[in-house]
């Protein structure tokens, strides 16, 4: 998935953008680097799990399903932002 979005805005608008901080928001790129979100796909049970014990000492030999060491910090990083998925029959 990729996901892109921009500001048009007159040299005037720039010292508001500048001014108001939204330009120091993490997500936010004003160069040509791309942020990359890698995380991992997760089962709702996973993440509930993973969510309620998620601090700098949980490491990936501590987890009761398999996911690798990168996209553990990956999802440490962005978990905040992960969705949640649930798949139902109606």
């Amino acid at each position: 998935m990729l996901t892109v979005g921009g500001i048009l805005c007159g040299e005037q608008d720039d010292t508001v953008l500048q001014q108001s901080g939204v330009l120091e928001h993490r997500f936010v790129r004003t160069s040509d680097n791309s942020l990359e979100i890698s995380v991992p796909p997760m089962t709702f049970r996973e993440k509930q799990w993973l969510d309620s014990r998620l601090d700098k000492n949980l490491t990936a030999d501590n987890l009761i399903f398999e996911l690798e060491e990168e996209l553990l910090n990956n999802y440490r990083t962005f978990y905040k932002e992960y969705p949640t998925f649930v798949e139902m029959m109606l």
